[in-house]
């Protein structure tokens, strides 16, 4: 008797199969990585468009939003945020940042493009965020910056941790920086 040796092996198929698992599961990696990508490019494009709107409403009233420098109106979801990430912090965040919407929008940019991050999470922001302690470099040496952030992919902030207010308040740091995946600008 012969057999017909036409089909494939079970070793055959276990080993084509293989080989498409595999280029699939990296060619689904590089999508997600190159929608990741886009998504924070996106975000750096809105942190840009908040500088601009940013300068624009300080050179029309003389101050970054919603009001003057140390007054009682000053912003600050940064602060909300920066203690934690669960939901009375971000509700009092949320409440902090719609300050600003209302100040910004719809003069400077839409309310649309600035409720949320690309993430759908509050955007960290202080008006009036001291980095040097004026009691221990002198009045004239301290340092206030506005601060906006985005939390970035991983909707945490890692900019400005109340661990590191120490090293900021105490150390003479240059420029402030965005930490981990926080998307920032920082400004005097």
């Amino acid at each position: 008797m012969k057999f017909n040796q036409a089909g494939f092996t079970l070793i055959e198929i276990l080993v084509v199969v293989a080989i498409g698992v595999s280029l699939l599961a990296v060619g689904s990696f590089s999508a997600i990585s190159v929608l990741q990508q886009g998504d924070i490019s996106a975000e750096q494009a809105n942190i840009d468009q908040f500088r601009l709107a940013f300068q624009l409403y300080r050179e029309t009233t003389g101050q970054y939003p919603p009001g003057e420098f140390n007054a009682p109106a000053d912003s600050c979801s940064l602060c909300d945020l920066r203690d934690g990430s669960d939901d009375d912090a971000i509700t009092a965040a949320q409440a902090e940042w719609d300050i600003v919407v209302n100040a910004l929008a719809p003069q400077y940019m839409s309310e649309e493009s600035i409720a949320t991050d690309t993430w759908g999470n509050p955007y960290a922001y202080s008006n009036n965020f001291g980095v040097s302690n004026a009691d221990h470099l002198g009045a004239a040496n301290a340092k206030f910056y506005t601060v906006l952030c985005s939390m970035g992919p991983d909707s945490e902030l890692q900019t400005f941790l109340t661990t590191d207010i120490e090293d900021y308040m105490y150390d003479d740091v240059a420029y402030p920086a965005a930490l981990g995946d926080d998307i920032c600008f920082f400004t005097l």
